[in-house]
């Protein structure tokens, strides 16, 4: 057979051996790849969704009340992509989670409700979200100020002089005053908690590290 399709195809029977075993070998990879990307979805736990429309949300629209009313929000867009209000939304759209407590994170797109304490022992509320690796850079942590919600992630832009300026105003205290700041989600909505302290407002410098400036 190989001999027949070598001469269909105007190559040497031994060249077309070694293309059908390149074939089988891609297939079985590819079967082995497609196996563990399901099971791996199998695997993560699958947020519960609403019988009726939710709430929906727009990430900076969130306020403390919000986190009062609802500990826990999810991310709609990888969570609630067969539901009737999915055309609604876009990748910064939350809703309320309904999923059991605590919830698991990197298994969805998480803000939980946390307390941070100012390094002149304040207290204030906020979100952030929940990682394995718990790192800065992926918890996002915000503080509420009144009405406002103030991150300190800026990526490679940095958080503007002018943000940085109307949180120390709206709080109506000095950097000093402020930083270091340490952050714990609430009591029983994450597993394993989520903790840390902020420095500063971060950034990605030239070299790709990560610094903060006050």
């Amino acid at each position: 057979m190989h001999a027949l399709a070598s001469l269909a195809f105007g190559i040497s029977a031994e060249a077309f051996g070694i293309i059908a075993k390149l074939l089988v070998l891609a297939v079985v990879v590819s079967f082995f790849l497609y196996r563990r990307v399901i099971g791996s979805r199998q695997s993560r736990p699958i947020p519960a969704q609403p019988k009726s429309r939710p709430v929906l949300k727009q990430f900076g629209k969130l306020k403390a009340a919000d986190f009062r009313s609802f500990p826990v929000w999810i991310g709609c867009h990888g969570s609630d992509d067969d539901t009737p209000w999915y055309d609604e939304t876009n990748e910064e759209t939350f809703r309320a989670s309904i999923d059991p407590l605590p919830i698991t994170p990197n298994s969805a797109l998480y803000l939980v409700s946390a307390e941070f304490t100012l390094a002149d022992g304040t207290s204030l509320s906020g979100f952030v979200t929940p990682a394995l690796d718990n790192n800065l850079q992926t918890i996002q942590p915000h503080v509420f100020v009144g009405a406002s919600q103030f991150g300190f992630w800026g990526g490679v832009i940095g958080v503007s002089a002018d943000s940085r300026t109307k949180f120390y105003e709206a709080l109506h205290k000095s950097a000093a005053q402020v930083f270091p700041m340490s952050f714990v989600a609430a009591a029983g909505l994450v597993k394993p908690q989520t903790s840390g302290v902020i420095g500063g407002f971060y950034k990605i410098n030239a070299s790709r590290a990560m610094e903060f400036e006050l």
